[in-house]
């Protein structure tokens, strides 16, 4: 009797343990070649696309200048219903890499008082940004950048092929919450421990 629980336990613990060994080579394998395979759909982190804007009086737009900055880009995900363009990145083929929004007037206050305790705004106007910068993300595949008012004119349109970006070295960000192109389990733990598979559902 005895035999018969220590080979099944072995054969039991041979297959946890090729189980196991399998995941972390198939593990090591995804970490290592990763990069040769990722998609060129998905922002490039941390790098961003400044573009220098300025804004006409009927609120069509002009590029200035578009460069390549080692800088964050905001997600532009904003809930806005009127006075407000919607941004569209594509790629070659015509296909949506980001959609976002953002408002075409800036509110200025002018004057900011209390009443009882709760803070009240009075005297607030609306005016055009004039020139202004803006942070896009930026995508291996991006083709063209695409500006549009709520109404759907479109007031800007950027045909990224025509510029030549000189693409700054990514610098080290481990440890700023967000895992990044050059990020694994294994290089920068801290930031990218929401890929683990939560034990806790697991084991339910």
């Amino acid at each position: 009797m005895n035999e018969i629980l220590l080979r099944k336990s072995k054969t039991f613990l041979y297959i946890f343990l090729s189980i196991l060994i399998s995941l972390i080579i198939v593990f090591l394998l995804s970490v290592i070649f990763g990069g040769l395979i990722k998609k060129n759909d998905i922002p490039v982190q941390p790098l961003s696309m400044k573009l220098f804007l300025t804004q006409e009086s009927d609120n069509r737009l002009d590029l200035e200048t578009i460069t390549l900055k080692n800088e964050y880009a905001p997600d532009y995900q904003s809930n806005l219903v009127e006075n407000y363009y919607e941004i569209k990145i594509l790629n070659k083929t015509g296909r949506t890499l980001f959609t976002g929004k953002m408002p075409r007037k800036k509110i200025i206050i002018e004057e900011r008082f209390s009443v009882n305790g709760s803070e009240e705004l009075h005297n607030q106007r609306e005016e055009l940004f004039g020139k202004f910068t803006l942070n896009l993300p930026y995508y291996e595949d991006a083709a063209t950048i695409v500006f549009t008012h709520e109404g759907g004119t479109e007031v800007l349109k950027i045909s990224l092929d025509k510029y030549t970006f000189a693409k700054p070295e990514i610098r080290n960000t481990c440890g700023d919450g967000v895992c990044s192109d050059k990020e694994n389990l294994i290089m920068c733990y801290k930031d990218c421990k929401y890929l683990l598979p939560d034990l806790g559902v697991l084991l339910k």
